[in-house]
């Protein structure tokens, strides 16, 4: 069906053979033009993203604690609240974005354990003159507890 979708958008075609357990694409269109965009189409669908990359992506889908942004077809990220912008936001409302808007956004983390991308769009703005990054709280490892403290009256 994407193959089919190639083809037809960008006046090619396109064969895809196995060769020692390795996949081999082979396009075939009118001009360069086409074939080009063929293979940027490829491409995309095959593209491993990279931290420290910058990205335009659509915005898929907005939640309290921030948007899905598609980066790549087929891969959405978390734009997190606090990573939109240089000022707090209290709600996604304050940020003024909405589902389909396109923005540029770097990808900042990777999580190991499940392999979810975590995007900034304010590691792309500029620093406002006199800002102060806030110190981060360091966290418990997920393995430790804290103490509980004791309630009175109990």
């Amino acid at each position: 069906k994407v193959i089919q979708d190639i083809q037809k958008t960008t006046n090619t075609t396109i064969t895809i053979t196995e060769v020692d357990n390795k996949g081999i694409v082979d396009i075939f269109g009118v001009d360069k033009a086409a074939l080009d965009g063929a293979l940027a189409r490829i491409k995309a669908i095959v593209a491993i993203p990279e931290v420290g990359e910058t990205y335009h992506g659509r915005i898929r889908s907005i939640v309290a604690f921030g948007a899905f942004v598609e980066i790549m077809p087929g891969k959405d990220a978390l734009l997190h609240i606090s990573e939109i912008d240089y000022k707090r936001f209290e709600t996604m409302e304050e940020t003024g974005l909405k589902e389909g808007d396109e923005i540029d956004v770097k990808l900042i983390g990777i999580d190991p354990k499940t392999g979810k991308l975590k995007l900034s769009r304010k590691a792309l703005l500029p620093k406002p003159e006199g800002y102060v990054e806030r110190e981060r709280r360091p966290r418990p490892e997920r393995g430790e507890r804290r103490e509980r403290r004791e309630h009175k009256g109990e």
